[in-house]
This record gives structure tokens, sequence and C-alpha cells, in this order.
């Protein structure tokens, strides 16, 4: 009996063996191959998330933390808020300061009245009766414009081609004094009180012009014969220390003292004047002026004190 075919049949197994053995090497290879890439892939790809690309050289940023965000609406309200309050003490400072200012001017103005009106009058007149003593002796002018009647003195002026009158009182001259007079508009546009007055031969004045009109207004003017001018900065000015209306009286005083002079209505001070042009003595005289109705001012109650 052959062993050759016993042999071969040896060999044919071994080869088979070593076949598998090397399918199972490449297998497992390929096998280790693909878990290494896959593992390698996932391991790279958070880094790629969480890093910044740097140029060489430079350093990262550091991160940016978040912050809070302010309130602005409240803000807002807090500026509002203070805003307000500063506005607040603003305006109670305001308001004290001119208060105070009010107050320590009345007390003023008081305390000037009552020192240039505190002597004997050297003139007092009810301006009532054309026959009293002291008014004779005033010389006043007397005919239809220039009136005494039971009310006061009237200077009238009709409505033609003078729409300005005055009547003046010739025999007492003053140049420093204080001379107060009640005014009473019954119509027409405005009345005032002369002081410092000389007259030419025409009747005409030269000298100072204190006007109230009938609406609440006053105007500081100089008069020169044939012209009346307002001092500089003393035009028609609007003041509530002034009644309004006809038939009301004012109160009008002014206090003279060499070139200067304060001025006020009922008791307040309206304003004060400095003028050169007439420092010598001169007598007073009251104004009518109309504009498209007929004048009719009273005047009465004038005192004049005088001053050194």
């Amino acid at each position: 009996m052959s062993v050759r075919p016993r042999a071969n049949g040896r060999r044919i197994i071994f080869a088979f063996a070593m076949a598998l053995a090397a399918f199972l090497l490449v297998i497992g290879a390929v096998t280790l191959l693909f878990f290494t890439q896959t593992n390698s892939g996932e391991s790279s790809t958070p880094g790629s998330a969480t890093q910044t690309q740097t140029t060489p050289g430079a350093t990262l940023s550091p991160t940016l933390k978040p912050t809070a965000t302010p309130n602005l609406t409240a803000t807002a309200q807090f500026i509002a808020a203070a805003t307000a309050t500063a506005h607040a003490h603003a305006t109670a400072t305001a308001i004290a300061h001119i208060t105070a200012t009010a107050q320590a001017q009345a007390s003023a103005t008081a305390g000037v009245i009552q020192t240039a009106t505190s002597g004997k009058p050297a003139y007092q007149d009810p301006l009532n009766n054309a026959t009293n003593a002291g008014t004779m002796a005033a010389q006043w002018d007397s005919n239809t414009q220039c009136a005494f009647q039971s009310d006061g003195y009237h200077v009238t002026e009709g409505v033609n081609f003078v729409d300005f009158h005055g009547c003046r009182e010739a025999g007492k001259p003053y140049q420093n004094a204080t001379i107060s007079v009640d005014m009473k508009i019954n119509s027409g546009h405005s009345g005032g009180l002369f002081f410092r007055v000389n007259a030419d031969l025409l009747n005409r004045y030269a000298g100072y012009l204190f006007e109230v009109d009938s609406k609440g207004n006053y105007k500081i003017s100089i008069m020169s014969y044939t012209t009346v001018t307002a001092l500089p900065g003393h035009d028609w000015t609007l003041s509530p220390s002034l009644k309004q209306g006809t038939k009301t009286s004012n109160t009008l005083l002014v206090i003279m003292h060499g070139n200067t002079f304060l001025f006020y209505a009922n008791g307040t001070f309206l304003t004060q004047a400095t003028d050169i042009t007439y420092t010598t003595e001169g007598t007073i005289a009251f104004l009518a002026t109309t504009s498209d109705t007929p004048a009719d001012i009273v005047y009465s109650n004038l005192k004049v004190y005088p001053q050194p």
C-alpha cells in the first residue's frame, strides 16, 4: 500500500491553515486601523471648537465674561428726579431772594419816604379852595383850564390842535424838596407833576416832568419850552404800583436833591434819574394831555417838604 496520498493531504491542510491565519491577520489589521482613525478624529474635534487660531507670537485674548446691563430706565428716572429737585431748590432760592429783595426794597422805600416827609410841610394845600390863604400865596393859574373845585384842582384840555396843557403856581419856588400829590384821571390820556419849572413870557415851561397815563405807565421827561424829551432809560414804563383806569387816584411823590431825583407811586419806589440840566430852584405845575377825548385831570392833597 502507498503513503504519498496521505502526505499530500497533510500539505493541503497545512496550506489551508496558513491561508486562514493570513486572512485573520489582515482582517485584524484592517479593524485596528479603522478604530484608530475613528478615535483620533473624535479627539481632535472638541479641541478645534474651543481653541482660537492665533498667529505666531500672539497671546490669546482673555475670555470675556458677560456683565450685567445697567437699568437705563431707572438711571433716567434718577437723573430726572435729581434734576427736578435741583430745579425746585433753585426756584425756591430764587423766590426767597426775590421776596427778601422786595421786602428790603419795601422797607427801604418806607424808610426813605418817612425820612423825606418827617418834617413840617413848607406848603400844604388840599387844592379845593381858590381863596385859601396858602393857595393864594402860591399864585396858581386860575382860568377855564385851571380851576379849583370841591374835589381838587382841575387841569383840562380839549381835543384841538394842542393836546397838552399845564397849570402852574408862580409864588413858591423849590430847589431841593419832596413833593407829594394825589392825581386822578377823569378823562384824557395822561397827567403829571412838573418840578423845577421856570416859564418864559409865553408861559412855556422849562423843567422836569413826572408823567402817568391811565394804563399804569409812567415816564420821566425833561422839558425845554417847546419840546418834551424822555430822559435816557425813562420812557414809558408799565408799573404794577400804578392803578389803572379813569376815576382812580394815584399818589405821586418825587424827591429832588441836587441832580438826583427819586420817583414813587402809592408808596412804592419806581425809578431814579440823574440830570444836570436844571439845578436851580423852580416852581410846581400840573399836566393834562389828551388824544381822542377831552382831558380832565384832578389834583389834590399837595404837600411839599423842604430838603437840605
